[in-house]
């Protein structure tokens, strides 16, 4: 319940307070996560015809229900019902979607969005953290009492721009987008999390590919991150999807 009022008091509010602002601005970008985030700029076009452009971080309603929050029962296809209906609705009236991969866009088509209002647009790190290129910092493993012949297992965090921006290589215990975008570029291993021999078997294969090949992973996934995932790259990207949003204004 403290969830459910939070997000919905905070769309009320916000549409309340900012609804003049959106008119006056003529444009709106939604960092939408959660989809009631949508709520302001859906009632500026609805009102107004104000053009918004949503940029999806998480789907909605299968994020809520997958984090096992209203898993079953009445309650949940209550919910399910409303914020699937929501989302549908802030995808038909927005100008353009924007999406973190490629299957998220396929899901999207497969519920009616037409693909060609949707765009794959990376998020991206800041890069000043990152040398370029990426090498390590050769005082570490002495400090940690390792050779530099030493194998170190690699993880996999929630953002995986971060490590393919640092120049390292990736074992990806993860299934779908991540994984295909990591062994795509020859950047990584992946493992079903499913499946720890699975999991055991790539570590394997990363000790013995030694040191040298790993770098040139870990140099194949910076590469990957300038192509593909950079501000530079994203910010092009997101420019040209809100100046067209914006030319085609209150159509």
């Amino acid at each position: 319940m403290g969830r459910i009022l939070n997000y919905s008091s905070w769309a009320l509010s916000s549409t309340y307070y900012g609804i003049g602002d959106i008119k006056k601005a003529g444009l709106a970008v939604v960092h939408s996560s959660p989809v009631t985030a949508n709520l302001a700029p859906m009632v500026a076009r609805v009102l107004f015809r104000t053009p918004y452009v949503t940029m999806i971080m998480d789907l909605w309603p299968d994020s809520v229900f997958q984090s096992g929050f209203l898993t079953s029962g009445p309650v949940h296809r209550i919910a399910s019902a409303i914020l699937g209906t929501f989302a549908k609705w802030s995808y038909r009236l927005a100008s353009h979607i924007t999406v973190l991969s490629p299957s998220m866009k396929q899901v999207l088509v497969d519920r009616g969005v037409p693909a060609e209002k949707i765009s794959l647009l990376y998020n991206w790190v800041d890069e000043s953290l990152f040398a370029s290129p990426a090498e390590p910092d050769p005082t570490l493993r002495a400090s940690l009492g390792l050779t530099g012949d030493d194998f170190v297992g690699v993880n996999m965090p929630n953002k995986i721009p971060s490590l393919l921006a640092g120049g390292h290589p990736v074992l990806v215990v993860a299934e779908g987008d991540p994984a295909d975008v990591v062994t795509a570029a020859d950047a990584g291993l992946a493992a079903s999390p499913n499946d720890p021999a699975a999991v055991a078997t790539a570590l394997r294969q990363a000790k013995a590919a030694g040191a040298d090949m790993l770098r040139e992973m870990g140099h194949r996934g910076r590469e990957l991150y300038e192509r593909e995932m950079s501000s530079a790259i994203g910010g092009a990207r997101l420019t040209e999807i809100l100046r067209t949003a914006k030319r085609k204004g209150r159509t």
